[in-house]
């Protein structure tokens, strides 16, 4: 998933990239697409928006990649495997 940020006259608006499809900014679909991909790929810009506004963004991108490397970093630290109940631990 890519954020597409245009800015027209002052005006911002957000679209989602998708597989080379363009869809209307959703949070719904935004946190499905983290959870299955793990990760947002760098914005893309439409506009004249400044250096600052770009930094903004990206680091914006990079803190969410962070925390949902680390959260299933840790996930997967407390998973449990499966434990198989074909024997008996106590003989």
């Amino acid at each position: 998933m890519k954020w597409k940020l245009k800015k027209e006259n002052d005006e911002y608006s957000i679209k989602v990239k998708i597989n080379d499809e363009e869809k209307s900014f959703s949070y719904i679909e935004m946190i499905k697409e983290l959870y299955e991909n793990k990760k947002l790929e760098d914005a893309e810009y439409d506009g004249d928006f400044s250096d600052t506004e770009k930094e903004s963004v990206d680091s914006l991108v990079n803190d969410i990649n962070e925390h949902v490397q680390n959260f299933f970093e840790h996930t997967n630290e407390n998973s449990y495997e499966e434990v198989s109940t074909d024997s008996n631990p106590h003989p």
